[in-house]
């Protein structure tokens, strides 16, 4: 299947979730994205406002400003160029910009650089057992977080047992998951992807109490 096929059929079948059982998952995901070490130790994280039946991160956003974080959530600035992560708290002004996303209306001189966060909480269309990720088409996320695709640099990460500068997690439902994604050259791996049924880690880089 190709990638375009591939988009079409996860959205239509992320969309058929019913509201009950997307609610039941989403509050799921977000349990298991409170047990990542990485998460509890972050003070700067980015969420996203989700559209067209994505898993709903809104409660671990909450979750987040209540334990003292700095939370983001990103926007497009224009086409063919990396986000940008705007200020976010419960209750914040929200205003649909062109793409028919949500974004929150505040001074968009206080918006910080990706690698600025500790923490990325990243929606999804598909997903693989090895964290490999297909967004929607645009390389938004891709172009903003290049910094974190030097190969060798993830190599030795590996076998050091250290952490990225910066995390990256998917935010997905369980039915997101394919069998498997050739991934681009331009393509950034996820560090976790976290469903209601399961933890994905691309390798060793947390502990789960």
């Amino acid at each position: 299947m190709n990638l375009t096929s591939l988009r079409k059929t996860v959205r239509e079948l992320r969309r058929s979730i019913s509201d009950e059982v997307r609610q039941t998952a989403n509050q799921k995901i977000v349990q298991n994205f409170l047990r990542l070490d990485s998460f509890r130790k972050a003070q700067s994280v980015s969420g996203f406002l989700a559209f067209d039946g994505e898993a709903d991160p809104i409660q671990l956003m909450h979750s987040a400003h209540e334990q003292g974080k700095r939370v983001y959530v990103p926007t497009i600035v224009q086409r063919n160029q990396p986000l940008m992560f705007l200020p976010w708290s419960p209750g914040v002004s929200l205003q649909t910009n062109s793409f028919g996303i949500k974004e929150p209306l505040v001074d968009r001189t206080r918006w910080i650089e990706p690698d600025q966060l500790d923490f990325v909480i990243m929606p999804l269309v598909a997903f693989d057992q090895r964290c490999s990720r297909v967004g929607v088409g645009g390389g938004y996320y891709d172009r903003s977080f290049a910094f974190l695709h030097s190969l060798d640099r993830q190599k030795e990460q590996a076998e050091n047992g250290n952490h990225r500068s910066t995390i990256l997690a998917g935010f997905a439902f369980e039915i997101q998951k394919v069998s498997g994604i050739e991934p681009q050259a331009w393509d950034v791996p996820l560090d976790w992807i976290i469903t209601e049924c399961s933890i994905y880690r691309r390798y060793g880089l947390d502990r789960q109490d």
